[in-house]
């Protein structure tokens, strides 16, 4: 079903049965020279163009989960009243008038709440591009009917372990890790686009390269983050953080994954800006108490925004209002450092400095500082880069090798072009980044 909406003066046509089908005027893709396969930060950036317009929502529609992961920074340290859907339908048709584009819908665990499917699909009935993080457990024939019928942008699925032992510690639940891996089959078999995450921690670290490798073998995007978040009570999960080694091993795989798709980031010193991000132009967050603020890091940092009380247009003003002044202004304490391109300092994770005037400042802190332009220096010293040339069909690419001291082993690396694989020492998996096509008579 096509639905013709405006937003921001932005006219849009989206196909809502589809994943990502969105269609805009041709004067307005010439302007920001947008193309097919346009990513979501693309088409938000292009229409909140340098103005804040609420295009995308992460909205935790439930704190219960069936799971109860020992790292988790909401299961145990947040304990709402599940909000019904019938409660704030016109709360979300209004946030739909506002401009919603994007909703990420978790949790939580998302297919807990008895309202998923009319939320779902509500959201996708209005023109509303949505994506799913869930960790698996519940996904039936029912749920895959409606993502089929009702295309999902994506759905995330949280793999906490291979086996039984490490899932059942890793979740404290009674499920297997084969019902999530079945599941996980089973919908990119219904061809809905399913991706899988896991959080690299203390209990994880040791299953992330079996996890990655079931994923590579069964055609499953796989991706993986080291970063620890505490509770949403404030409660310090510190003591859940993966060893400095293996944060380096795993954060120097994702900046190799981007070195060779965009090249070596700019080593320009620049301090680090508050609301920068997202947040500052057209993204937000609703937590389980339907309550409005900037991301969900801000949960127990400061109060949310009551917007069954204060209704969508007022929320929407009062959370504009308490960026728009800080917005792009410099964090306290950062001075710019070459690590800019790797930090992950912004207001979320920063320190809260009250103004004279009583405004919220933000600063970042000499701990986190230094940890980061350690692991920086090292991450970066253990990149090495060569163009090599294919002596089967010609192409010529540059193989960029992790060679993280310790950890040298020997690895493959495959031409982009014919396949034709070369031995190398790495650390682990090398990337490559082709320069020239093939030259041979199959070009």
């Amino acid at each position: 079903m096509e639905i013709v909406r405006t937003i921001a003066e932005v006219d849009v046509l989206i196909e809502s049965t589809a994943a990502h089908d969105i269609y805009f005027e041709e004067i307005f893709l010439d302007k920001y020279k947008l193309k097919n396969g346009a990513s979501q930060l693309d088409i938000c950036t292009a229409i909140s163009d340098k103005k804040f317009v609420p295009l995308y929502l992460k909205w935790e529609i439930i704190d219960k989960c069936n799971f109860s992961c020992p790292f988790c920074y909401i299961a145990g340290h947040s304990s709402n009243k599940v909000v019904r859907f019938n409660d704030i339908k016109q709360h979300i048709k209004d946030f739909i008038d506002q401009g919603l584009l994007y909703c990420v819908l978790t949790g939580g665990e998302v297919l807990l709440h008895p309202d998923f499917c009319d939320i779902y699909t509500f959201l996708k009935e209005h023109g509303v591009i949505v994506e799913v993080y869930t960790n698996g457990s519940l996904i039936n024939d029912e749920y895959i009917k409606l993502f089929k019928n009702l295309n999902p942008y994506k759905i995330e699925i949280s793999i906490y372990g291979l086996g039984k032992i490490p899932f059942k510690r890793n979740t404290n639940s009674n499920y297997n890790c084969s019902t999530i891996l079945k599941n996980i089959l089973h919908l990119k078999e219904n061809k809905i686009n399913v991706i899988a995450k896991t959080p690299v921690n203390r209990l994880t670290s040791a299953y992330i390269d079996d996890i990655g490798g079931w994923c590579n073998r069964h055609g499953i995007v796989h991706y993986f983050s080291t970063d620890i978040s505490n509770g949403y009570d404030a409660y310090s999960l510190e003591s859940f953080s993966a060893s400095n080694d293996d944060i380096i091993r795993y954060d120097l795989k994702n900046e190799l994954a981007y070195i060779a798709k965009n090249g070596y980031p700019d080593n320009f010193i620049k301090r680090k800006k508050s609301f920068s991000c997202a947040v500052g132009s057209y993204g937000y967050h609703i937590n389980s108490k339907f309550e409005l603020l900037p991301c969900s890091f801000f949960n127990g940092k400061i109060n949310g925004i009551d917007i069954s009380r204060h209704g969508v247009k007022d929320s929407l003003f009062t959370l504009k209002n308490y960026i728009e002044p800080i917005k792009n202004t410099n964090m306290l304490n950062c001075n710019g450092c070459i690590a800019y391109s790797y930090c992950k300092m912004c207001p979320a994770i920063g320190d809260i400095i009250v103004a004279i005037d009583g405004r919220f400042k933000f600063a970042t802190n000499n701990d986190y500082c230094l940890r980061v332009i350690g692991n920086y220096s090292e991450i970066y010293s253990s990149i090495q880069s060569n163009n090599e040339q294919c002596s089967h069909c010609g192409a010529t690419y540059t193989v960029f090798l992790p060679v993280q001291k310790g950890y040298i082993k020997s690895e493959i690396y495959y031409c982009p072009e014919c396949g034709t694989g070369y031995s190398c020492h790495a650390s682990s998996s090398p990337r490559i980044s082709l320069l020239t096509k093939r030259k041979d008579r199959l070009a």
